[in-house]
């Protein structure tokens, strides 16, 4: 009765298991900044991302997307809201009475 048990255990050990396991598709995200490309802020960003992939196993890769092209530095919020980037960088003066307590 043992035995039947434990060739039983071993058996859903093998056959009740998959074979080779894929990784998932990295989470792809796109980051719209209006800052130009060789500007401090771009830089850091970029740093920034980088590290974020490789922190994650590249599980989560970003794509920069600088200079507006995008979305200008005025509808960055629209843009995340919109859907047409996932991160947006601005600067709140940009959009003076739109968020108040900021």
């Amino acid at each position: 009765m043992c035995s039947a048990l434990a060739a039983a255990f071993i058996g859903m050990l093998f056959f009740g298991t998959p074979g080779g396991v894929q990784a998932a598709d990295p989470i792809k995200l796109n980051y719209s900044i209006f800052f130009p490309a060789p500007h401090k802020m771009t830089v850091l960003a970029t740093e920034w991302a980088q590290e974020v992939e490789k922190r994650t196993n590249g599980a989560v890769k970003i794509t920069m997307f600088a200079g507006g092209t995008l979305t200008p530095a005025d509808k960055c919020y629209d843009g995340v809201v919109k859907g047409i980037s996932d991160i947006g960088m601005s600067v709140l003066g940009y959009t003076r009475g739109r968020f108040p307590l900021s």
